[in-house]
């Protein structure tokens, strides 16, 4: 009964694991009209995350995340560090708190406190479309378990695309041969980027892009060699495919990517841009995302121009 969940206490997790040790499930369920039920759940992170992801997520770096998510709250400190979020299950008001095993490495402690003000939770339900009841006190568990691996899912790979935008960036290191491992990273970049067509910022590119009578007799592999030369671009990464060249600019001041792909033939089959973060783009817009794609495109059409001129003279 005195199991309130204080958002603002640093001892809420001791709490939580007295009462949970004092009144396990069976004897909570005994007692008469409790304004409350406590359940706690082990999660191995390795049941839902692998590879790469689950690697990421050492216990500093998920605190740190952790730690501006938009609907968690932050209770206490060091290793009694937890987070609390609240949703709705079937009319109940549902708090989980997500902890660390105290054990059990890349495991976490969930607590689940249903506000049940009286009610039984215990009783069955029928969802629509099932045919099958299901215990309201199970289906409680689930959707706070279920919110639970999204939040931590989310949060992997937004370390990971953080980690991989550091890599391929501003902390860009060339090595001496691109492995299978360091073309694996640039296909997992691509993936966590929101990617951007070039001919959506600017439809004219379509004529320099896609010169389908290759009237203007571009040699992409050069023209892409030869663009880390202006100062607008930090550096390049090659890799060749069975099929593909792949090229990956980095922009220096916009914090983006060009990425091009082109065939057997030498000919451009792929111009975007990789963003950090999808949003909305509009050629008229003042936002600051649209603002810099447009500047950024403007910049490649420029060095394109310019080396295009520089080429006819030679």
């Amino acid at each position: 009964r005195g199991a309130r969940l204080d958002e603002k206490n640093p001892s809420t997790l001791c709490l939580l694991k007295s009462v949970i040790s004092r009144y396990c499930t069976e004897t909570q369920a005994r007692l008469p009209l409790p304004g409350y039920r406590l359940q706690r759940r082990f999660l191995s992170l390795s049941t839902f995350l692998e590879g790469a992801l689950l690697d990421g997520c050492a216990k500093e770096t998920l605190v740190e995340h952790l730690s501006h998510h938009a609907t968690l709250t932050c209770i206490g400190s060091a290793d009694d560090t937890c987070f609390a979020g609240k949703i709705n299950v079937e009319g109940f008001l549902v708090y989980y708190i997500i902890s660390w095993h105290e054990s059990v490495e890349s495991a976490l402690d969930v607590f689940v406190l249903c506000m049940t003000k009286g009610k039984c939770v215990d009783a069955y339900i029928t969802k629509e479309g099932s045919r099958y009841a299901e215990k309201i006190s199970d289906v409680v568990i689930y959707s706070a378990m279920t919110t639970t691996q999204e939040i931590i899912t989310n949060a992997a790979m937004t370390i990971r695309k953080r980690h991989l935008w550091q890599i391929f960036g501003d902390d860009y290191s060339p090595p001496l041969a691109l492995g299978a491992n360091l073309m694996g990273c640039i296909t997992e970049l691509r993936t966590f980027s929101y990617q951007l067509d070039l001919l959506l910022v600017d439809p004219r590119l379509e004529t320099l892009l896609y010169d389908e009578l290759n009237e203007l007799q571009l040699l992409w592999r050069d023209v892409l060699n030869a663009i880390t030369r202006s100062s607008s671009f930090a550096h390049s990464i090659t890799y060749e495919e069975s099929e593909a060249s792949n090229y990956l600019v980095f922009y220096n001041e916009e914090d983006m990517f060009l990425d091009f792909v082109l065939d057997q033939r030498g000919r451009l089959r792929e111009a975007k841009l990789l963003v950090r973060e999808q949003f909305a783009y509009h050629e008229y817009s003042n936002a600051t995302e649209s603002v810099t794609v447009t500047r950024a495109v403007q910049k490649f059409t420029m060095f394109l121009l310019q080396w295009m001129w520089s080429d006819c003279e030679i």
